[in-house]
C-alpha cells in the first residue's frame, strides 16, 4: 500500500469516530467508491492487525465500505 494510503488511515484511526465518518463520506464523494472502499479495508485490517478495539470506527469503517460497495454494484454512472 502507499505510503498516502497509509498516512490517511492513521489520521482517520487517530480522529475521533464522528470526524472519522464524514471525512469517509466526503472521500466517498470526492475520491470515489474504489479509493474508499480500500481505505476502508485497510483501516479494518490495521485495527486487527494492531488489536485496537475503536468499536465506532470499526462501525465508520463498515459503513463506509457498504456504501461505496452499493455504488460499484450500481457501476458507472451515465
Amino acid at each position: 500500500m502507499h505510503d498516502a494510503k497509509r498516512e490517511r488511515i492513521s489520521s482517520l484511526i487517530h480522529t475521533s469516530a464522528q470526524d472519522a465518518c464524514v471525512s469517509l463520506m466526503l472521500m466517498l464523494q470526492r475520491e470515489g467508491p474504489a479509493y474508499t472502499l480500500e481505505i476502508c479495508a485497510g483501516a479494518l485490517v490495521r485495527l486487527d492487525a494492531t488489536r485496537v478495539e475503536k468499536t465506532s470506527h470499526r462501525k465508520a469503517f463498515a459503513t463506509a465500505a457498504r456504501k461505496a460497495l452499493k455504488q460499484l454494484e450500481k457501476g458507472p454512472l451515465t
